[in-house]
């Protein structure tokens, strides 16, 4: 069995995410004595980048909410990534705390624009776990902000 995809892409300059606009594609599908093709005529294709580290808001999306998702890897040792969203300006705190609710590090403290952020943990001189982490949002324009908190543990 293979797959085949061809066509022809021209960029579209007006368009206010990179996209790519094809005026026709084909598939096929190879297998033993027949072949099924398709063939889909002016389709266009948007492009999206994901941002990888704080304090950058990669790629043209602008997250609809404030979100603070899940830490990858979970449990982790000895070093995980943190992840959210900031819709409009804000003055943005992440900070990790033990079970007791004793300030760990405070691992982000500034304003950021409009985007989607990543920041990292490494919890090498902690000991072993459960830990929660807390987003504080404070909007610039001085409306309601966000706050929300996870659980992380550090298996050493």
């Amino acid at each position: 069995t293979s797959y085949v995809f061809a066509g022809e892409k021209k960029y579209d300059a007006h368009s206010p995410v990179a996209s790519a606009k094809f005026n026709s594609m084909e598939f096929s599908l190879n297998s033993g004595n027949t072949t099924t093709a398709m063939n889909i005529s002016d389709l266009k294709v948007s492009m999206i980048t994901s941002p990888t580290s704080v304090g950058t808001s990669e790629g043209s999306i602008i997250p609809k909410e404030y979100a603070l998702l899940q830490n990858y890897p979970n449990p982790f040792n000895p070093s995980t990534k943190i992840a959210y969203d900031v819709p409009k300006s804000a003055m943005v705190k992440i900070t990790i705390f033990d079970l007791l609710g004793r300030e760990v590090v405070k691992l982000v403290d500034g304003i950021h624009e409009a985007g989607s952020f990543s920041t990292q943990w490494n919890a090498s001189n902690a000991g072993s776990g459960v830990y929660f982490y807390r987003i504080e949002a404070t909007n610039s324009d001085g409306s309601a902000g966000f706050s929300a908190v996870k659980k992380l543990m550090l298996l050493k």
